[in-house]
């Protein structure tokens, strides 16, 4: 007998499946009385000093719209399917686990591109100046028109870098600053990837490094250096 996965049929749409612990020593936050117990005492503090106030005034209405705010956003700390430790905390998953992209990686590519829109504005109006005969004072004083022509335009930085690059112009003359762009992208990328590597470490050594002997080992080696 073959079995067939059901369906909704008024459904058109996929149902997301529910968060599930897939991380050592994480419970989803819906799921955690802790992150619960956390949710009521945020919510406990505020309500008690509600009650100072007459339920139309200023500081009573500002109070409830803080009430509000602290109902929704742990609403959407559960919904968002994110995972919390003992204390009752959402934490960060930055294995690359693609369930938890929304988490970190979306939010390091974002990162990525405002730094790089940053630094690409300051390169294009340095570049723009750098004939100028007050050189430093175009450096120290902005060239406000000229600096907001630039700021627009450096939103397509990706494009207009991918282009000089073809074209040969990204590094005509500025190999010093290429070699030194590189040093401060490997240090950021660095930075951004090192905790995947070490929390996949410390997962593997959680879960499946450390057998049953070797747990034994460690915990006698370690009642031995005690009773020295």
């Amino acid at each position: 007998m073959e079995l067939t996965p059901t369906t909704n049929p008024t459904s058109s749409t996929p149902i997301a499946p529910p968060a599930s612990a897939d991380i050592s020593g994480l419970t989803p936050c819906k799921e955690s009385k802790a992150f619960a117990k956390r949710e009521k005492q945020s919510s406990k503090k505020l309500e008690s000093s509600l009650k100072k106030y007459a339920p139309d005034s200023a500081p009573a209405l500002a109070i409830n719209a803080s009430i509000e705010k602290i109902k929704r956003r742990f609403d959407n700390y559960g919904k968002q399917g994110l995972l919390c430790g003992a204390d009752g905390l959402p934490h960060l998953i930055v294995s690359g686990d693609q369930h938890h992209w929304g988490e970190f990686v979306t939010l390091g590519v974002l990162f990525l591109y405002i730094a790089g829109w940053i630094g690409w504005v300051g390169r294009s109006y340095l570049i723009a100046v750098r004939d100028e005969k007050k050189l430093t004072m175009k450096e120290i004083i902005i060239d406000v028109p000229l600096a907001s022509k630039i700021i627009w335009k450096g939103f397509i930085w990706p494009v207009a870098a991918y282009r000089e690059f073809i074209n040969g112009e990204l590094v005509e003359g500025y190999l010093r600053h290429l070699i030194v762009y590189s040093l401060i992208d490997y240090c950021i990328a660095l930075s951004l990837f090192y905790p995947m590597y070490i929390h996949r470490k410390y997962q593997a050594l959680t879960t499946e490094g450390v057998g049953e002997d070797r747990r034994m080992r460690i915990q006698q080696s370690s009642m031995n250096r005690s009773r020295r």
